[in-house]
């Protein structure tokens, strides 16, 4: 029988910086010269940051309910159907 496996706030951190950063090297580069010409190293600052924040909240969502993912989080913060709203929009990226 498989065993439910639970992942700690730190690693659930690193993942998504390793994910985002693994991510973003291969793309954002060539994308960012495109758009942003010489302010593009800005964009890619703005970007991290942006991520870091979104890894914040979800570890501190993670926290306030414990043994809950995302989508059964966002059920139980805004309802039922907002929770499968969550998850086809995470499910589709």
């Amino acid at each position: 029988m498989i065993d439910k496996a639970q992942i700690s706030n730190r690693h659930l951190g690193f993942m998504a910086v390793l994910l985002t950063m693994g991510g973003s090297l291969l793309s954002l580069p060539g994308l960012a010269i495109e758009a942003g010409g010489r302010a593009s190293w800005l964009m890619v600052v703005v970007s991290g940051i942006i991520g870091f924040v979104l890894t914040w909240m979800v570890g501190q969502l993670s926290q306030r309910f414990p043994g809950l993912t995302l989508v059964g989080i966002s059920g139980t913060i805004a309802g039922r159907w907002a929770g499968k709203v969550v998850g086809l929009v995470f499910a589709g990226l």
